[in-house]
């Protein structure tokens, strides 16, 4: 509720702005002309709004008017971003302005970016979260909660149209959010440093430097405010860019050298557009602080994919209730309903019963390599400290705005993660010294009421190891969709002990047989449901990760109709 009125409230007070402004594009256009265009700082003497003021006149049906606002929601510009236009349109220049037919007294400068059109998508990313919440709430209500994992997973099996549809508007509005701001941080500033190469160096005197900070409630951030003086043609024009990246970040320290290497009065080389004098920049080539523009993509492409994702759910059929099957592979047979006592679901695949072949012995594999556990741990503890580390910088280095210790007890939960992410990824590459289990079977496929038998043999630091036990597990997963998520249950229903040694001679090596219980459910494989069979190795280590690996097996139904009679 509180993630929905505020996103209501923000998108009730964005789009009055919107609406402003779609409504110049209905506007005439005017020739006027400049009757005053000055920068106001706010350390001028004269008073008055800092900022880019304008005046202007013009004509309508032979009456005389006069303007004064810059765009439809803003009265005066940005004094540090307009000194430029300030140039570009002086007293006394002819341009156009809009004019409201229904009002010709009613006039502005310019028209605002096509982006404020997009703005009112913002807040709808807290109004898709509140009403989803509210709605899965509501929907929820009265209902009993479900016993068993079947049950439970079949009955939210399909997906929810409403969900959907929230996934595909919080996936575009992340898609827009993350080209726009890829374009205004990334692209703007890129092609700039690129047309940029060819310009041509001019003699300029810097008027005044310094180094400015922004407060606000993330803490104080830092920007290089360099005004200089240059001449083009005979005519002096004034610039404030120095480089294209024009954004502010923490670190007073780097921006402060920037500063003392150019002092007032001092005489540098800047580079100029040949096709506007007033385009000037002093610094031209690609800064590091750049890239940081490329951090939006991870909002456009996680986007993209929702929005993808999403869209090829709508698309597909829905699956029905209960336990749906998949295709078989080659060498894979589709069970019938005779194979299930009660009649259950269809569609399962066990492996074709291949004569003389089944009873071969077989060498289990392990369901993860250590190797890729390693490179998996490795790969999230990366990406996750790595963003958290842009925002500690920023914590570490605010320069004379002090410690900020409320963006510190925010990346407190963050940190903490990111270093179980680290320690998990330490646990890891320990564990790649581990003994190795290798597992070897009497049998290829397995049926309920056969015997069972397993040979393992340990390599590596045996010696290391005080205990080796060996279970046989059956477990239930169930995939199923809840809202935009996809989730998998699972469930262990039975753990059968085959081994169990202390014995250095009897880790190293053993065997042990067993005979499968008649009444076994069988190995299962569904589109949205399996039963897996697995053999369990785990061996303790004292002060050292443990040896923790799975092998799967097949377990195969009955073919008298799911039990066996000895």
């Amino acid at each position: 509720g509180v993630f929905l009125l505020v996103g209501l409230g923000i998108f009730a007070a964005l789009v009055p702005m919107a609406a402003r402004h779609a409504a110049t594009y209905l506007w005439n256009e005017v020739p006027c002309t400049m009757v005053e265009s000055r920068i106001v700082d706010t350390t001028s003497v004269e008073g008055g709004a800092a900022g880019w003021h304008v005046r202007y006149a013009y004509q309508v049906d032979g009456h005389d008017y006069a303007g004064w606002r810059l765009n439809v929601n803003s009265a005066a510009g940005d004094a540090r971003d307009d000194l430029r236009r300030s140039q570009q349109l002086a007293p006394g220049t002819t341009t156009a302005c809009l004019v409201n037919p229904d009002d010709p007294a009613e006039s502005v400068l310019e028209r605002q970016s096509a982006w404020v059109l997009l703005t009112p998508l913002f807040p709808l990313v807290f109004v898709t979260v509140g009403a989803g919440g509210i709605w899965f709430a509501w929907s929820r209500r009265g209902e009993k909660p479900e016993r068993g994992l079947t049950v439970r997973a079949t009955r939210r099996a399909g997906a929810q149209r409403g969900g959907l549809v929230a996934g595909m508007v919080f996936g575009g509005i992340f898609l827009v959010v993350g080209i726009s701001l890829t374009h205004m941080l990334f692209l703007r500033p890129l092609l700039g440093v690129l047309s940029a190469r060819s310009w041509p160096a001019v003699q300029a005197t810097v008027v005044s430097s310094e180094v400015a900070s922004h407060d606000s409630d993330d803490g104080t951030t830092y920007s290089v405010e360099i005004t200089y003086r240059y001449a083009v043609g005979g005519r002096e024009y004034l610039s404030n860019r120095y480089s294209f990246m024009r954004v502010s970040s923490s670190g007073y320290g780097p921006k402060a050298e920037i500063v003392a290497a150019h002092p007032p009065g001092a005489r540098v080389l800047c580079y100029v557009n040949p096709a506007d004098p007033t385009d000037a920049v002093l610094q031209r080539g690609w800064s590091g602080s750049m890239a940081f523009g490329l951090i939006p993509i991870v909002f456009a492409l996680a986007g993209g994919g929702l929005l993808y994702a999403m869209v090829r759910q709508w698309r597909a059929p829905a699956a029905g209730p209960g336990l749906t099957g998949t295709a078989a592979p080659a060498g894979v047979r589709p069970l019938s309903r005779s194979a299930y006592p009660s009649g259950g679901g269809t569609g399962a695949a066990v492996p074709e019963p291949v004569p003389g072949h089944d009873d071969v012995p077989v060498v289990l594999a392990p369901v993860a390599s250590r190797g890729v556990k390693v490179v998996g741990t490795l790969l999230v503890a990366l990406f996750w400290n790595g963003i958290v580390s842009v925002f500690l910088v920023q914590l570490f280095s605010g320069g004379r705005g002090g410690f900020d210790w409320f963006l510190a007890l925010f990346l407190t939960p963050f940190v903490a993660i990111g270093l179980f992410l680290l320690g998990m990824f330490g646990k890891q590459l320990l564990s790649l010294s581990n003994p190795v289990p290798e597992l070897t079977l009497n049998r290829r496929l397995l049926r309920p009421g056969d015997r069972l038998e397993v040979q393992w043999q340990l390599r590596g630091r045996v010696q290391a190891m005080q205990r080796l036990r060996i279970t046989l597990e059956g477990r239930e997963e169930a995939t199923y969709r809840r809202g935009t998520d996809t989730r998998t249950d699972r469930e262990v229903f039975a753990t059968i002990d085959l081994a169990d040694a202390a014995d250095p001679a009897a880790i190293a090596s053993g065997r042990v047989a067993r005979d499968l219980p008649a009444r076994l459910m069988h190995s299962f494989t569904a589109k949205n449901n399996k039963v897996v069979w697995a053999l369990r190795v785990r061996g303790e280590i004292p002060r050292w990760p443990d040896v923790d690996e799975e092998f799967v097996l097949t377990i195969a139904p009955t073919t008298n109709g799911g039990i066996r009679h000895d």
